[in-house]
């Protein structure tokens, strides 16, 4: 039985599984926009029981083997981009709430640094990829990769500066870095590679 890929859903699928491999795609990026692990996980079911977010269906997808749950993927097309960050923007605001966004403020607008500016219209931008950690080196994630690159052709998405392992494992796939993206944050400075397939 091979892995496949399936449009998240609730009936079927566990919120909180998925919301916490939501989370653990970057925990250190993951911290900044939620807070702590419990808080985050928290705040991403919200955002999925939403309608219309970068975690709702048709958006997010679960890595499905021997029937549970190994992974997430996330993504968009770059002609949805527009559109899906400013609702996304609005469901993050909601679950929030007003105060705590307004704090947050200067630390989103940095972090929107940090995200690929350059998405082509028919490039598909992976938002988060996740595979649970007590699935790892079995190779899930390159199974994931291949189903998108498959459905999707030209893959687009930026991985943390710091993952060392993460930025061979794209490399190994055929994604090469385009940009570097740097933001100072709390008096750490953090970043991303704009990576892509050819």
């Amino acid at each position: 039985m091979s892995l496949r890929l399936e449009e998240y859903d609730p009936e079927k699928h566990d919120e909180r599984t998925v919301a916490s491999l939501i989370y653990l795609a970057d925990c250190e990026f993951g911290s900044l926009v939620y807070g702590s692990k419990e808080e985050g996980v928290e705040l991403i079911v919200k955002l999925m029981r939403m309608k219309y977010n970068y975690f709702t269906p048709p958006y997010l997808h679960c890595a499905i083997y021997q029937n549970k749950v190994v992974g997430v993927l996330a993504g968009f097309y770059g002609k949805e981009k527009r559109a899906l960050g400013r609702t996304s923007g609005k469901d993050f605001l909601k679950v929030h709430g007003l105060w705590r966004f307004l704090k947050k403020m200067p630390i989103f607008m940095r972090m929107n640094r940090l995200i690929c500016r350059k998405i082509g219209e028919d490039d598909y931008y992976v938002q988060t990829l996740c595979v649970h950690p007590s699935c790892r080196g079995r190779g899930f994630g390159t199974q994931i990769l291949e189903l998108a690159l498959e459905e999707h052709g030209k893959l687009c998405l930026d991985t943390n500066i710091k993952n060392a392992g993460a930025i061979r494992f794209y490399e190994r796939l055929g994604f090469k870095v385009y940009s570097e993206n740097i933001v100072r944050l709390k008096k750490k400075r953090i970043g991303t590679y704009s990576m892509r397939t050819e």
